[in-house]
């Protein structure tokens, strides 16, 4: 017969052991996730702070997400840019590609399409399958590099095989080339890795 009261006792010191070793996982950063997961980014602002100011990319980055937005902060491009570089200059991919965004949507300094494909570059190279798409629209659409449907391919190939989302643009494209332009961006897969497409 089962002892209900034992029972009842050990899943409560499961629980609390359980509860004991997250909250020893959990650290500034993480507290700082979970303010800004319940919109309190005043909160999430404090705790990233300390760790952004002694080189932490991740908090870093995350500042520059509050004040791109203008979140707990007053909205100012120039103080997201400025975070996001500090995250990117340790070789943030997500920051990179933040950066790159803003400079394709001209977001607080003049548009320079150019100057978002070479951040976006830096984020693909790491494999960060939203940069690797944005150079594909780039290739595509002729924006900051001359027009290229096979190097868009490509592109949009290196994002699909990293991130579903992308497997309808890279197949609509492959729609507009011919069988050789498509195994022309093969072997140009195979030749240069991302990084240096």
């Amino acid at each position: 017969m089962v002892n209900w009261r034992r029972l009842l006792f050990m899943l409560t010191v499961l629980a609390l052991v359980v509860c004991i070793y997250a909250a020893a996982d959990a650290g500034p950063f993480e507290d700082g996730k979970a303010a800004y997961d319940q919109q309190d980014y005043k909160t999430a602002l404090k705790l990233w702070e300390h760790l952004a100011d002694h080189g932490d990319a991740e908090a870093q980055r995350m500042i520059g997400v509050l004040f791109r937005d203008g979140l707990g902060v007053a909205q100012d491009n120039a103080e997201a840019l400025a975070w996001f570089g500090l995250a990117a200059d340790q070789g943030n991919a997500v920051a990179q590609y933040n950066i790159g965004l803003m400079y394709r949507d001209g977001s607080g300094m003049a548009q320079n399409n150019a100057e978002a494909v070479k951040w976006f570059r830096l984020a693909a190279g790491q494999g960060y399958a939203p940069a690797q798409f944005e150079i594909g629209t780039a290739y595509k659409l002729g924006l900051g590099v001359t027009p290229d449907n096979i190097r868009a391919y490509l592109w949009y190939s290196y994002a699909a095989a990293r991130d579903n989302n992308y497997v309808r643009s890279r197949d609509i494209l492959a729609h507009e080339l011919t069988p050789d332009q498509i195994e022309a961006a093969k072997r140009l897969a195979i030749e240069l890795p991302p990084a240096k497409n």
